[in-house]
């Protein structure tokens, strides 16, 4: 009360009062207060480091992928992929893998082909340490349905990775895929529908429209083919049992003027490509047998056993007993 009078005298007003007495306030000396210690820990990995090992810890985990695992959404989830792909060599947790996953499933409805082609190859391609079952499974599911956004890119990864799975739903997924190659043809080179054609087969699945139709493309492409394109795809035709003669023969006249039989996998294409044509029952022209003959005596001491087995019986069978003999003698 005596501060009040004396600040207020008595004849202010309520607000003026308020005023004065801060005013007043403000002149007086306040004693010091000291600050008081606060003692307190926390239960964390960062409780013992070193400033130099908190920032390591931070790449690592920027490295890993903290915004993935935390904000994942679509374009997070593609450029942890991409991430993941632009660096083969490095190894990450187990449980990245698992986020990474759930999210991927979650989120499966969300993703175009592309992304999901390659989240799909980071696993496939990396060794990762957990099961990708569930992921092809929710990817086979979603993405096939993304018709307008397919790509051929998109088509050749994704049928490639469902037929390595058992699931049925991937080989729906593959069969799905397989209704909208010729959409995408021309956007894909032989290679791609060479691989697209094996991954049919591995799924124990077989369409030879679309035999007929790669048939059509790779003979207008035929003068740009080399050997171990040729022999890949007399391999897939092949597995199809789809015997196109004609192209066939043009196929292995094609093979004759690009053969190197200096180049280090030229035995594997050339046993490859001459047992395509034997179990297609498909008989070489006699000029053309000639010069697959003299590949083989040049290259015989490069077969494997198994593809010196594979190349004799062939042989043995077109009637060339002197070269059965000498490619079993070297095949062992």
């Amino acid at each position: 009360q005596a501060f009040r009078s004396e600040a207020c005298g008595g004849n202010h007003s309520i607000s003026e009062s308020v005023v004065v007495m801060a005013v007043a306030l403000s002149r007086r000396v306040l004693p010091a207060v000291q600050p008081r210690a606060r003692w307190f820990s926390i239960d964390s990995p960062w409780r013992a480091a070193t400033p130099e090992s908190v920032q390591a810890r931070k790449w690592r985990k920027r490295t890993y992928g903290r915004e993935v695992l935390i904000f994942a959404d679509s374009k997070k989830l593609a450029e942890a992929a991409e991430l993941v792909l632009s660096q083969p060599g490095a190894t990450r947790p187990k449980a990245f893998w698992e986020v990474f996953e759930k999210r991927t499933v979650q989120s499966a409805h969300l993703l175009t082909p592309i992304q999901g082609a390659m989240i799909i190859r980071a696993f496939e391609d990396t060794g990762c340490l957990v099961d990708t079952t569930e992921l092809v499974r929710a990817l086979a599911m979603e993405l096939p349905k993304r018709q307008e956004e397919l790509t051929g890119l998109a088509v050749r990864v994704l049928c490639d990775a469902f037929s390595r799975h058992e699931d049925e739903a991937a080989k729906q997924g593959v069969g799905a895929l397989l209704r909208q190659v010729p959409n995408v043809m021309y956007q894909m080179s032989i290679d791609d529908l060479t691989a697209v054609l094996l991954a049919v087969r591995r799924a124990s699945l077989s369409d030879s429209h679309l035999c007929a139709t790669v048939a059509l493309k790779a003979r207008a492409h035929m003068p740009t083919l080399g050997f171990n394109s040729l022999s890949s795809l007399a391999a897939a035709y092949a597995e199809h049992d789809h015997r196109d003669v004609p192209f066939m023969q043009d196929l292995a006249a094609r093979g004759v003027e690009t053969a190197d039989s200096d180049a280090e996998d030229f035995p594997v294409a050339l046993s490859q490509l001459l047992v395509s044509f034997h179990k297609l029952a498909i008989a070489l022209e006699p000029a053309v047998m000639q010069r697959y003959k003299e590949f083989v005596e040049v290259t015989m001491d490069r077969f494997t056993q198994g593809e010196a087995r594979q190349v004799a019986e062939m042989l043995g069978e077109a009637g060339e007993m002197d070269l059965q003999g000498k490619v079993r003698a070297h095949g062992g």
